[in-house]
């Protein structure tokens, strides 16, 4: 193997690839990245920790082509240090490859490629077509209440359905529901639904071009996201997904809009002083919805007390009721626009957090809390 490559352009995919990596596997190869250069002038970078697996396709001048893997633990410090000039990679008889810099060089060890685990680029039974931005800003709203508890692996994911010509994104710890959706996708399915891992989705945010349009391949156990030099496969969650449109109220007897700044800085205040809470751990928050004022009050009885008045609209029938301010902090923390919609049934049904004025793709279900 020898190539001639970009240190900026190396450095910025093996950072993307290096996502998938685990240095904690203990097999050597797969706390690696994998190189291999082509004849045309590609060199492919990869890795995997055999759930999730991202592989990245840059140009570079390949005067012969080959496969190893390095350890990631090194290699890719060792790049981000180096200076920005060209690089020349170029294996040597002993295990080694060398990098020269200038007149300067680095030889690391390294293992053979032909072990190293495929990315398939494998033809899906359900097959996507979706606008990038589209698919980072539903990643991003329905990633803030998913669980991390692996005893229920099924809500550590994210549940991807395809119905009534939408594709939908729903997630749940079980305390707080989210819904979103996507229209004008391209697909070859009219009926279709997979549960994929969370952590995988938000690589996937992170890593894709938002004015890309992005490629998704789905089969019954896998899924694989494709755009112009990135592809990234992960493994699916086995399990049916709960019944989302059953546990979502459809009527409400309390309805308020409310500016999402004045409602976030009041909640942050109070969660200041809940948040050393031991007992209850529910960080509870008190809502008092009046004619035309949200009433925000909460007690730490080894710190003190907080009592604001938030101007509000209302419709309907004034209420009491109590949420945990952390849950509803991270809420409000991702939802864009100024203002949003709160509606209320009562004390203890759940409440159902909406956008206003167009932005309105999503809404979050959040349970109440009991009041002492």
């Amino acid at each position: 193997m020898k190539f001639t490559v970009n240190q900026k352009e190396l450095l910025n995919n093996l950072l993307i690839v290096n996502k998938a990596v685990s240095n904690k596997n203990i097999q050597p190869l797969l706390s690696g990245i994998y190189l291999e250069t082509k004849d045309d002038n590609k060199l492919i970078i990869r890795g995997t920790d055999m759930e999730l697996g991202i592989e990245s396709e840059i140009g570079a001048l390949v005067d012969e082509s080959g496969k190893i893997v390095l350890p990631s633990k090194y290699f890719v410090e060792i790049v981000r240090k180096l200076p920005m000039v060209d690089l020349e990679l170029s294996t040597e008889e002993n295990n080694q490859i060398k990098i020269v810099y200038g007149s300067s060089e680095i030889k690391l060890n390294y293992y053979d490629g032909n072990e190293y685990p495929s990315i398939h680029d494998f033809v899906g039974e359900c097959i996507l077509k979706i606008k990038g931005d589209d698919l980072v800003n539903a990643i991003s709203l329905s990633q803030v209440v998913v669980s991390t508890d692996m005893t229920r692996p099924i809500f550590t994911g994210i549940l991807l359905e395809i119905k009534n010509d939408k594709l939908n994104f729903v997630s749940s710890d079980t305390h707080r529901l989210c819904y979103t959706y996507v229209e004008n996708i391209e697909k070859n399915v009219d009926k279709w639904e997979s549960i994929v891992p969370a952590k995988s989705l938000k690589e996937v945010a992170y890593i894709i071009h938002e004015d890309e349009e992005i490629e998704i391949h789905i089969t019954s156990n896998r899924i694989l996201f494709k755009s112009r030099n990135i592809k990234v496969t992960s493994r699916l969650i086995e399990g049916k997904f709960v019944n989302y449109e059953q546990v979502i109220p459809k009527e409400f007897s309390t309805e308020i809009n409310i500016i999402k700044k004045s409602l976030l800085d009041s909640l942050e205040r109070a969660f200041v002083l809940t948040r050393d809470e031991i007992k209850s751990k529910l960080n509870t928050v008190k809502f008092n919805i009046k004619e035309k004022i949200l009433i925000i009050s909460s007690r730490a009885s080894e710190v003190g007390d907080i009592y604001e008045e938030i101007p509000i609209y209302l419709q309907g029938n004034e209420i009491e009721l109590g949420f945990n301010g952390k849950y509803l902090i991270e809420i409000l923390r991702n939802i864009d626009g100024e203002e949003i919609s709160i509606n209320l049934n009562e004390p203890q049904s759940p409440g159902i957090i909406k956008g206003t004025q167009g932005n309105e793709k999503f809404i979050y279900l959040i349970l109440p809390v009991r009041l002492q």
